[in-house]
């Protein structure tokens, strides 16, 4: 990889300004503010009598989730983050039954620099909802703040901004 000069500017910027989400095939919400973590926990391994490690540190706990806000408050998502519905006389009654619904999958799709033909994808593996909250606004749509945690994440693309540098597309 060159060095870049202080202050050079990059080909392409990466930001995530919209996006949105399908839950097991069916889209669900568009999203704002999307935040997506896929960390570890780092560990050391010492022996007794040196100040070095012994190997070099190691990642574990894997833990990938995602926050963001969801600009919809439908029947669909409730669903999905609760899980039970029972139909009354006046419409759908949702209830935290079980609170454990298992999505199977979960896509977050971002738009790059509002470009929607360039996407990034983040598809979580058995997902679960945390924590949420809505909010209702007196100029503007309804909003759900909610995070997910998963088993496993998987991360696609359909563009590159690596080019020029050795051993990428040009």
């Amino acid at each position: 990889m060159p060095v870049i000069t202080p202050n050079a500017s990059f080909a392409q910027a990466i930001q995530f300004n919209t996006g949105f989400m399908d839950i097991n095939g069916i889209r669900v919400a568009t999203l704002q503010d999307i935040t997506i973590t896929a960390g570890f926990t780092l560990k050391e391994i010492r022996a007794l009598g040196t100040i070095k490690m012994v190997v070099a540190p190691k990642r574990t706990e894997w833990k990938p989730g995602a926050k963001f806000k969801a600009m919809s408050v439908n029947q669909g998502l409730l669903g999905f983050l609760w899980g039970s519905s029972t139909v009354d006389s006046t419409g759908w009654d949702f209830n935290v039954v079980d609170g454990q619904v298992v999505l199977a999958s979960v896509i977050i799709t971002a738009y790059t620099n509002d470009a929607v033909s360039n996407i990034m994808q983040f598809q979580f593996v058995n997902s679960v909802f945390g924590t949420g909250t809505v909010g209702y606004k007196m100029d503007g749509a309804a909003e759900f703040d909610l995070e997910i945690m998963s088993q496993d994440l998987t991360t696609v693309t359909n563009y590159t901004t690596l080019s020029g540098y050795p051993g990428q597309p040009t």
